[in-house]
């Protein structure tokens, strides 16, 4: 019988304890099961707080853009556009002022342009990322290129800059400083046009544009106004379809109108040249009363 009691007391302290264990097992996968739970709360917030951290970064950055630019882009907004054209357009910008801003801004100029050059890369391998980056070489390297201006550095002197660069391309930079140099002969301002033909910025592109529809007909030299006349019927339709909140009815008239002009004195220009050809002729078949009144007649039609 006491055999029995004792095993039976046994038994009672032995599931007591088994209840004991259990119940302690419990409250401690409850602690692990919360305290997972925390740690996982707290790497969102992590992660939240770094997406915010990092929105407010590229705000600041549109801040300091707006700053300089006048605020009449709304960067503050924009830098965050995942927009092909509006990112060509903030790194235009940051590169049109970047010396302007103090080294703390330039850097975080800096981290931006070297990530959206990348992002453009994936998209696109043009000629005018090359450009880009060219610009931005000459910015960063202050010691080895101490003048920002990126269209004083020829490709015999600095080949490093031109890598990537088709002999159209460096045809195609040739024509734009000539083009800025002539821009700049027809300008009073302080305004260096050379260095503006180059920017990426809209506002600066638009500006050189209407620049050159400007000064279009105080050139008397036929090539310059054949050279700024192909500028500005190969930048018109680009910016059109660009910046078509920049590109104003004001603007396409103008444009049109020297278009117009333009394409009218060419026709009046060929017209003259078939009938040098038929005076040419008649001096070999006709009399010279007869030529002499042919020629009177073609400038009679002329002053008409």
């Amino acid at each position: 019988m006491k055999n029995i009691k004792s095993f039976f007391k046994l038994l009672f302290i032995y599931s007591l304890v088994l209840c004991l264990v259990f119940s302690a097992s419990i409250k401690i996968d409850a602690l692990n099961s919360n305290s997972n739970k925390s740690t996982k709360s707290d790497k969102i917030v992590k992660v939240d707080n770094n997406k915010q951290n990092k929105v407010q970064i590229e705000e600041n950055v549109g801040k300091i853009l707006d700053k300089y630019t006048g605020y009449t882009d709304n960067f503050e907004e924009k830098i965050n556009s995942k927009d092909f054209f509006e990112i060509c357009d903030i790194i235009g910008a940051m590169i049109s002022i970047y010396t302007k801003a103090t080294e703390d801004e330039q850097r975080k100029f800096n981290d931006y342009i070297e990530k959206a050059l990348k992002i453009l890369k994936t998209e696109s391998n043009s000629d005018f990322i090359n450009e880009m980056e060219r610009q931005y070489k000459i910015l960063l390297n202050k010691e080895k290129y101490v003048n920002p201006y990126s269209a004083i550095y020829s490709v015999d002197k600095y080949p490093e800059l031109f890598e990537h660069f088709s002999e159209e391309d460096l045809r195609t930079i040739d024509e734009y400083c000539k083009i800025g140099k002539l821009l700049n002969n027809y300008s009073d301002s302080k305004v260096n046009y050379v260095e503006k033909m180059f920017s990426f910025y809209s506002k600066d592109a638009f500006e050189t544009f209407i620049k050159a529809m400007d000064i279009f007909d105080m050139v008397d030299d036929e090539e310059e106004r054949d050279l700024l006349f192909g500028y500005i019927i190969s930048v018109s339709p680009a910016l059109e379809f660009d910046y078509p909140q920049r590109y104003s009815p004001e603007l396409k008239e103008r444009y049109e109108n020297i278009k117009l002009r333009v394409r009218s004195r060419q026709a009046n220009s060929h017209h003259m040249q078939m009938k040098m050809k038929n005076i040419l002729l008649l001096m070999l078949e006709k009399p010279v009363s007869t030529l002499i009144n042919t020629m009177k007649n073609i400038i009679l039609s002329i002053r008409i």
